[in-house]
């Protein structure tokens, strides 16, 4: 007999009894995880980092709502969006994500960019995220 492929939700439960997390906390750190490997499928252009990066390896107890990254090389809101866009096309039958807003933010020579990221799972929960990117640096010409 053929095993039935899990849900997306049950992968969530199974993830999440593993981390030893609970309630909805766990589901929305799964989920944001899911697309942090998406992304890392289309581009190695992205570090992670922040609080989900230091929960990763040392299970901080902070909750963090976002998903916080800094480009490698890649200083220009177009290119950022476009590789965005590359890993929400990634999507399976069992999750979607979509790019719902872009912000490009420029403070004191350093570019970044606030995104919102939704989703939408097969058993038809839905939600948003957050994304914190900020730009390498480029040095400034004399």
């Amino acid at each position: 007999m053929l095993k039935r492929e899990k849900t997306f939700y049950q992968k969530a439960r199974s993830w999440a009894a593993k981390q030893k997390l609970f309630g909805q906390s766990a589901f929305s750190r799964f989920v944001m995880m899911t697309f942090v490997d998406r992304l890392n499928v289309v581009t190695d252009e992205f570090v992670f980092k922040g609080g989900n990066l230091l929960w990763v390896y040392i299970r901080t107890p902070r909750a963090t709502i976002d998903v916080d990254l800094v480009t490698k090389t890649i200083n220009d809101h177009d290119a950022v969006l476009k590789l965005l866009h590359a890993a929400c096309q990634k999507n399976s039958e069992q999750i979607s994500f979509s790019i719902r807003d872009f912000k490009p933010i420029e403070r004191e020579g350093t570019l970044a960019a606030a995104v919102v990221v939704a989703f939408k799972t097969e058993e038809g929960q839905k939600n948003i995220f957050d994304l914190d990117i900020v730009y390498v640096q480029r040095p400034r010409k004399r």
